[in-house]
């Protein structure tokens, strides 16, 4: 018997490495936000979070799986 997972597309919101990236993504906005040379920018600044979700949506999955495999090896030893 096999067993189906439901609502599939919702696995990557689980994911580390994309809570990470965007945790990342808004400490780097908040503080650049504040600097002189970026206010021809600050529009970008906070969209710039959603694309990084959507861009760790897709990549953090595999890295986590990545780095899960290779701490499992190093446990086997």
């Amino acid at each position: 018997m096999t067993r189906t997972i439901r609502h599939a597309w919702l696995q990557p919101f689980l994911s580390t490495t994309l809570w990470t990236l965007v945790l990342i993504d808004i400490a780097v906005m908040t503080y650049l936000e504040n600097q002189n040379f970026f206010n021809d920018y600050a529009g970008w600044a906070w969209p710039s979070v959603l694309i990084t979700g959507v861009i760790g949506y897709f990549i953090g999955p595999p890295i986590d799986r990545l780095f899960s495999r290779k701490s499992a090896a190093q446990n086997r030893r």
